[in-house]
């Protein structure tokens, strides 16, 4: 992480909060509600809020009577991408929840990482385990789960990792399956805990957004993004992400996430083998979502703090590439200055 964007975000501990020290019109100093986190107070264009956006787990304190209900923008962590035709990761939910009531104090805010693609480079990936999954953000009594595993292409897992019956049913949304002899038909196993469907800016449900992967084919499938379910071989794109206008990189302060205009949670893109003649891997669901790889290519990493999933590996013949890894989540929490 840059120097910059590290001081942007902040280590997020208790009562860490970037007061810009502005002044409007050269009158009184802003008022102090709350610190907490990186605050971006009316950053251009400005629109009257104040934004703490945590990249990292750290304390939201409310310091003013005044201050009695917040909006609580998170994903979590995105899953990470299979190897060897692997399906994309899933992205994390995604919560949005206006009027969120708050009262004097300290409130804990916990940030999801990115789970971990599944090793780079011929012949031999990483072996997948637990830590593709990432983990879930929380913050003023809701939680954005993490995102599925994309599924590996063996049909059994080794010792100490996810397992089949993991791969996927807890995630925010899920993981696309893999390609090979011996997989699963089908959506991928489980299904997202995340509400399906999502409409770009509406509040969401109090579980978040978040949609199924694509079933196997010749091909990993996309992972399930907050916006869409991934796809099936052909296109195998990951699941569409959701865009947020009032959370956009300018407005919260990490200006690596300007380009995205406000979208989040996209699916990873599946992976494809040269064997077969797609010529090319999956595409991310959008919002940062990782690319799949295709022939002796690796799967690329989804974007920081979108929550977005890894892209599936590539495979050629005698060998393996490896998953990309899933993006870490955010938690902004905003009110009108």
């Amino acid at each position: 992480m840059s120097p910059i964007l590290t001081r942007m975000i902040g280590a997020g501990s208790a009562g860490s909060g970037f007061g810009f020290g502005r002044r409007r019109g050269g009158a009184a100093p802003v008022p102090v509600f709350a610190t907490g986190g990186n605050i971006a107070d009316s950053l251009a264009p400005g629109n009257g809020y104040k934004y703490h956006t945590f990249g990292t787990p750290g304390t939201f304190t409310v310091t003013s009577p005044s201050l009695s209900s917040v909006e609580v923008f998170m994903v979590g962590g995105g899953g990470g991408g299979g190897t060897t035709y692997g399906g994309g990761g899933g992205a994390a939910a995604l919560v949005y929840r206006t009027s969120v009531p708050v009262s004097l104090g300290p409130y804990s805010i916990t940030v999801g990482v990115g789970g971990t693609g599944t090793g780079t480079g011929s012949p031999n990936p990483g072996t997948p385990d637990a830590n593709m999954r990432g983990s879930s953000s929380s913050a003023l009594g809701f939680t954005a789960q993490y995102g599925g595993v994309g599924w590996y292409w063996p049909t059994s897992w080794p010792s100490g990792g996810p397992g089949p019956g993991a791969n996927s049913v807890i995630g925010g949304s899920s993981g696309g399956l893999g390609s090979g002899p011996g997989q699963p038909t089908g959506n991928a196993p489980g299904t997202s805990v995340g509400a399906p469907g999502g409409t770009n800016g509406a509040q969401s449900p109090p579980v978040g957004w978040g949609n199924p992967g694509g079933p196997n084919g010749n091909g990993g499938s996309g992972g399930g993004g907050a916006g869409g379910a991934g796809q099936a071989e052909g296109p195998q794109v990951g699941g569409a992400g959701l865009t947020y206008s009032n959370f956009t990189g300018p407005l919260i302060g990490i200006p690596a996430l300007n380009p995205l205009s406000g979208a989040y949670a996209g699916g990873g893109g599946g992976g494809s083998s040269s064997q077969f003649p797609s010529g090319s891997g999956g595409a991310g669901g959008g919002a940062g979502g990782g690319a799949g790889g295709y022939g002796s290519q690796d799967g690329t990493d989804a974007t920081q703090y979108t929550g977005s999933g890894g892209g599936g590996g590539g495979h050629a013949p005698g060998n393996a590439y490896g998953g990309g890894d899933g993006a870490p989540g955010v938690v902004i929490i905003r009110y009108l200055a």
